[in-house]
């Protein structure tokens, strides 16, 4: 097989994860518990954000592209299986707690064409099921999973400009009302609980798998 081959056999998970989502979501039997923290209140709804927030979707892609056709595949199957660890522990959680917010502005307090885009976001991305975020938790696995790249760790004007992104999609979920203080902060600290998993001391079982599974590349 092709030196990229099993790295993109892994990316059949994204379309399960979607599927397992989209009966998430179309599920009505569900009783919310509403997350909401005093903090939320204090941040404004501003409507420049959805930049940063729809740039999430190019970061994503390019993170994985990017870290596939690396050489050694190592930075990408733990990046990947961090990715599959916290995504499918979201699935489990937004069964067993149903969750919801209430922050998004009845009435935007302006009008303009990035308003509308946050009025598009709104229509099509239900304010449920949202913790821990997923925009979190994706946003600092990919990043830490390419700074781990050769190409990154040599170059600290890529890593600057992928940290200062990361930070603006995180905020994003906040300024957006897309997602909460708590819910934002419970993806953070589950990208950070990955690291020992993935890439720390707890690691080994997962080298002796990758290993087995593409001996030629890892």
């Amino acid at each position: 097989m092709h030196q990229n081959g099993r790295r993109f056999l892994l990316m059949l998970y994204t379309p399960l994860y979607l599927l397992c989502f989209t009966l998430l979501e179309r599920s009505s039997e569900h009783s919310y518990h509403v997350i909401h923290c005093p903090i939320d209140d204090m941040i404004p709804f501003c409507e420049v954000f959805i930049i940063p927030y729809f740039g999430w979707f190019v970061y994503m892609t390019f993170g994985l592209v990017f870290t596939i056709f690396q050489k050694n595949g190592r930075d990408f199957y733990h990046m990947a299986t961090a990715l599959f660890f916290g995504m499918t522990l979201f699935i489990i959680i937004s069964y067993a707690y149903p969750n919801m917010l209430d922050l998004r502005p009845k009435v935007f307090p302006r009008h303009n064409f990035l308003t509308q885009l946050v009025s598009d976001l709104y229509f099509i991305d239900t304010p449920t099921n949202v913790f821990p975020s997923i925009h979190v938790f994706n946003s600092v696995v990919i990043h830490h999973g390419m700074c781990r790249c050769d190409k990154f760790k040599t170059n600290p004007i890529y890593k600057r400009f992928s940290f200062v992104f990361t930070v603006l999609i995180i905020l994003s979920t906040l300024f957006l009302k897309q997602h909460s203080v708590i819910d934002a902060s419970a993806g953070l600290l589950l990208a950070l609980a990955m690291y020992p998993i993935c890439y720390g001391r707890w690691s080994g079982w997962l080298v002796k798998i990758w290993r087995r599974f593409d001996p030629k590349h890892y």
